[in-house]
């Protein structure tokens, strides 16, 4: 059985900050993810999203694969670190921010699953299956996923959304230009 080392992760902007508009610093986090985490090998498009929180200007969303070598602690320290370079200071959960970066996939690691423990990484992430704006442009770019925790498709966990929360998430009229290899 062979070892992936393949780590999803999704990024997200509504404010603007030190790097430029929402896109720009989805653009410059792309190059950082590519820098010091490891070879990206997907990108989805951008999805322009609803924000959970309120008034709060829309998200622009994207998830990417990439290939990577170091164990999963290290990669959340490194990812904390690319969001506080680009602008993000600890104001809450559900704030606006000018990047947030989420471990999604890590590996076909579970750990901690099936409950958040306070402090400790969670993967899967333990709410990313309720999301549509983190689901759609994941499968986008790898329509055989499987969530590790549930044991279930990604098409059937969109498909699992309540009608409530399969609404909000459109293409973005602004897309990133990164080129992965």
């Amino acid at each position: 059985m062979q070892i992936s080392t393949s780590v999803w992760l999704a990024l997200g902007s509504n404010q603007k900050g030190p790097w430029g508009s929402p896109c720009e610093t989805l653009t410059q986090a792309l190059k950082c993810i590519q820098a010091l985490v490891g070879n990206i090998s997907d990108c989805s498009i951008c999805f322009k999203t609803i924000a959970i929180g309120p008034h709060q200007p829309n998200y622009q969303n994207l998830v990417v694969r990439v290939a990577c070598n170091m164990g999963a602690y290290e990669l959340l320290r490194v990812l904390k670190q690319i969001e506080r370079m680009a602008g993000r200071r600890a104001r809450g959960r559900w704030t606006a921010r000018p990047l947030d970066i989420d471990i999604v996939s890590f590996k076909g690691l579970r750990l901690n699953w099936p409950h958040r423990s306070a402090g400790r990484l969670t993967l899967p992430h333990p709410e990313m299956h309720q999301r549509l704006f983190v689901l759609q442009p994941l499968l986008s770019i790898s329509p055989s996923w499987h969530h590790q925790g549930l044991r279930q498709s990604g098409h059937r966990l969109r498909a699992r959304l309540p009608a409530s929360q399969r609404r909000g998430v459109a293409v973005s009229d602004e897309q990133i230009h990164f080129a992965h290899t």
